[in-house]
């Protein structure tokens, strides 16, 4: 029982040897070896945030325009049916074809004889 307490006391005092004052003079730089690492996984971490922030406002702006874009096309699509053209070369005073268009051709016999 006595050297289970006497190994658990150098315990303590091996602990509070490597806390003490002089323990962490001899450990220091590793202290600012971890100091150093943690601030690095600090700054990464927040970059990572901001450029994921970038990222999800670009998205939505994509998306914005997307609709913009499917918007206009469908708008322009509406335009180009023939009963909207009709109705809007009706107030220039045009009318639509009754008969379907013809080829008008010079006659090259004419032209040969001459």
């Amino acid at each position: 029982m006595a050297s289970a307490e006497q190994n658990n006391n150098q315990d303590w005092r091996s602990f509070l040897e490597k806390v003490s004052h002089q323990g962490l003079l001899k450990n220091m730089p590793f202290i600012i070896f971890l100091a150093v690492v943690s601030g690095l996984y600090i700054y990464s971490s927040q970059l990572a945030i901001d450029r994921q922030k970038k990222i999800d406002k670009l998205n939505q702006e994509i998306k914005e325009l997307r609709w913009h874009y499917m918007d206009a096309k469908s708008k322009w699509m509406g335009e180009l049916i023939e009963t909207n053209i009709i109705q809007r070369s009706s107030r220039l005073g045009l009318k639509p074809l009754l008969q379907p268009a013809y080829v008008i051709e010079k006659d090259t016999v004419q032209k040969e004889a001459n």
